[in-house]
């Protein structure tokens, strides 16, 4: 099937089995919100999603709070974005990618590295290429495995936390969200935090939130 231009691509993320995470913001992570669940449609390639993971999901998704925040930035802690940034300079040259966990979605308390990797299945595979030339190389995208999904969400859970955001970091380009990053963010209460590695003695991080339908950059200072 050939494609072109945004609306198609949209099209093709929304009714693979798997509806790609917000944020869906990483190019593949894969939740399921209220909202996203009206894309799924898992019949048309004759299998149905993980309801396990989905269930964590969605249970997580309903709790998360809807910041209110009107203050001048989101506060993250030095240790957490040490850590958010060591985790993704340590991963050269290979890519991390994780969620974020906390009580509110401006005050961040933890970080989920993960470690599964679908994107080379054939329904993600395929999905992937779509999006020209770069994404042709298989080390490229990620996709995170329901399973794990539902042990970090577990983990999270345990916390006392909410599922409020997602991270990854960009081996080869600025921190600014791609047109994969853009296709897979559906739903505004989840943050994405993305570190670019291009330089990793000056690694780069922004954070960003889907609002009206474009990716806002959200101010953050560090305390």
């Amino acid at each position: 099937m050939g494609l072109s231009g945004n609306s198609e691509k949209r099209d093709l993320a929304r009714f693979t089995p798997l509806v790609a995470m917000a944020a869906m913001v990483c190019p593949s992570c894969y939740v399921v919100s209220k909202r996203a669940e009206n894309y799924v449609r898992a019949e048309s390639m004759g299998r149905q999603p993980p309801t396990l993971a989905l269930w964590y999901v969605k249970r997580q998704m309903d709790n998360t709070p809807v910041s209110q925040h009107l203050g001048p930035a989101l506060e993250l802690r030095k240790e957490l974005t040490d850590k958010l940034i060591s985790v993704c300079v340590e991963a050269l040259p290979g890519k991390a990618y994780g969620l974020v966990g906390g009580k509110d979605a401006y005050r961040p308390e933890n970080i989920y590295p993960c470690s599964s990797n679908l994107r080379n299945t054939p329904e993600w595979k395929s999905l992937f290429e779509v999006f020209g030339d770069f994404y042709q190389d298989p080390d490229r995208g990620f996709v995170i495995s329901p399973e794990e999904q539902g042990q970090i969400m577990k983990q999270i859970e345990a916390r006392g936390e909410s599922f409020i955001g997602v991270f990854h970091s960009h081996r080869f380009s600025s921190p600014d969200p791609s047109e994969l990053d853009m296709t897979f963010h559906f739903d505004p209460h989840l943050l994405c935090y993305i570190v670019s590695v291009v330089k990793p003695d000056h690694p780069d991080l922004k954070i960003y939130r889907l609002e009206d339908s474009s990716f806002q950059g959200i101010p953050f200072r560090i305390v």
